[in-house]
This record gives structure tokens, sequence and C-alpha cells, in this order.
């Protein structure tokens, strides 16, 4: 009979040599050389726990070189940005604060001078020849008025200030600083409560000759809100509901506007009068068709300033009193 135990301890050993044998192979090869097919896949088969070791710390250094390489690369693009956002900060001026308290810089008056024939101009003449002046330009105004109406809108002496030979009248703003009217700028730098209520009112021919006073009137005042703002009164792109509404909640210290809308607010009595010192024709002005105030060629414009204006009854009372006074500019 065959003894099966002599060959099976004889194929033990010899699979214990070859396993040794392919052992030492493996361990000696450190080129990173495969065994041919016959070799490796004994070797692989019965070393298996040994090789996945190996794979797992080979595979978890190199995760961990790859971890730690990319979050290096994060700090520093992060460490870029953030410098970049400091170099946008610092390149970047920031804001002033304005404090809660400090006064809205208006533009400055320009230095009084004359104006193109300043000296033969109606402004600068006595009080007498300036009411002959009016009533003529009155007339001429108001053709076909009869002798009775005309004498309602009589215009008398001592409505109108005298400011004979007060001259530098290039710029109104700089005229009245000079004192050419002694009381006024004191006057407008009064403290009120009251809405609408212009202790000046100015009469001119036109919205863009509105604009203009304006601007050169405005730095006469030092404080709107306590004496009140300038208000431009002139009919182009404002309604007349829009004046009402802007004089019924806002203080006025100085009112300038054209004949047609200053009539309609002082009628309607959103226009004021209580306040009334002043009220200042600029008559020697010219537009580009060389019309001045008092020679207008609208109608309604001319009724306006000798009856919507100068006829207003209020008015007229007031300038009887000698409470209001008329200027020629």
């Amino acid at each position: 009979m065959t003894n099966w135990n002599n060959f099976e301890s004889a194929d033990a050993l010899a699979d214990e040599q070859f396993l040794l044998t392919a052992n030492n192979a493996f361990e000696q090869s450190s080129s990173g050389l495969e065994n041919n097919d016959d070799e490796g896949r004994p070797a692989k088969n019965n070393n298996k726990t040994e090789s996945r070791k190996r794979k797992h710390k080979i595979l978890k250094s190199d995760t961990s070189k790859i971890t730690s390489q990319s979050s290096q690369k994060k700090i520093k693009r992060t460490d870029s940005t953030v410098s970049g956002c400091e170099e946008k900060v610092l390149t970047v001026k920031p804001k002033k604060k304005k404090p809660e308290n400090e006064k809205k810089l208006f533009p400055e008056l320009s230095a009084a001078s004359e104006s193109q024939n300043e000296r033969t101009s109606i402004g600068i003449q006595p009080p007498e020849l300036q009411l002959d002046y009016l009533i003529d330009r009155q007339k001429r105004g108001l053709p076909g008025i009869s002798d009775l109406e005309l004498e309602s809108l009589r215009i008398e002496l001592d409505w109108i200030q005298d400011v004979t030979n007060k001259l530098l009248r290039a710029q109104m703003g700089s005229w009245l600083k000079t004192s050419a009217i002694p009381e006024l700028l004191p006057a407008i730098e009064e403290k009120t409560d009251l809405r609408g209520a212009p202790v000046v009112l100015v009469v001119a021919s036109s919205a863009l000759r509105v604009i203009d006073l304006c601007r050169e009137v405005k730095p006469l005042i030092k404080s709107m809100k306590e004496s009140g703002e300038v208000a431009k009164l002139f009919a182009r792109h404002i309604k007349l509901k829009q004046h009402m509404d802007q004089l019924n909640s806002a203080k006025t210290s100085i009112g300038v506007g054209t004949p047609d809308r200053i009539a309609k607010l002082m009628d309607c009595g959103a226009l004021k009068l209580d306040r009334l010192k002043w009220m200042i024709l600029d008559v020697t002005w010219t537009d580009s068709k060389d019309y001045s105030l008092t020679e207008l060629p609208d109608k309604a414009l001319r009724l306006a300033l000798w009856n919507g204006i100068l006829g207003f009854e209020k008015l007229t009372k007031k300038f009887r009193s000698g409470r209001t006074k008329l200027v020629l500019f």
C-alpha cells in the first residue's frame, strides 16, 4: 500500500521551501520588478495580508502628503485673498463723516462791481424820477384802461425806497451786501415760525433770471433753518399746487419769482405778506430780446405786474402804511 503520509509531508516541505525563496526574492527586489506569472501568483495568494498592509501604509502616506499640500495651498490662497483685501482697503479712501451740526456751505458773494450802463439806469435815480418812470410804464402796460381804474392802481411817491447813487449793481446779492438798504441784512436774519412769509420779495421778468437772482441772494442768509430759505417762484416745470405746499410747509426769508406766479400765490394766500418789508423790482435787466420787467410783451404778465401785484389790496395797504417799501434795481 502507498504511504500517503509521506507524500503529504514531502509536499508540505516543498511548499515551505517555495515560500521562503519567494519571500526572499520579493524583499531583495528593491527596483520594484515584478516576478513572472508562475512565480508571482502563489506569492500573492499566500502573502495577501502583508501586501495589503504595505499598500494601506503607502496610500495613507500619500493621502497625508496630498492633504497637507492642499491645506497649505488653501492657507496660501486665503492669505493671498486677505492680503489682497487689505491692499484694496488701503487704496480706497474712507468717506469723511459730516458732523451733525455742520452748516451747509453756500457759494461766496462775488465782489461788488458796476453793471453795464449802470450810471444811466433808472435804479440810481431819485424817487421822483422813479415814480414818473413807473407811472409811464404802467400806462403803456395797461392800454385802454379807464382813468378811474388807473387811479385805483396809482403808485405813490412815499412807497419808493430812496437808493439814489447806490452803485455796484452787477449782482443783486453783492449790492445788498454793501448795505444799499441798511436795515435789510438784519431783517432777513430774524428768527421766525411763520411759513411762506418772506421779508424780501423780488419780481423778475423770466424764470432764468429768477434762478440767477436766487443764486446771488442765497449767501445772504446765514441760517435757513432759523430765518427761512430762498423760494424760487416761477411757473416753468413747477405747478401752482406744488408752490402752495412748499410755502405752507417751509419758512421763507427771500422770495424770487415771475409776476404771474407771485400774483397767483398772493391771491390764494399761500404767499403771506405779514413780514414783507421790501419788494424789489428787477427793472434794469433785459433779456435776449431787450425786454425788461416793465416792458413785457405778454399781456397776461403785464396785468399780473401792474394789477395782480402792485394793485393787490393787501400790498397797497402795506405800502401806504410805510411797513413795506418799493425798491427799483
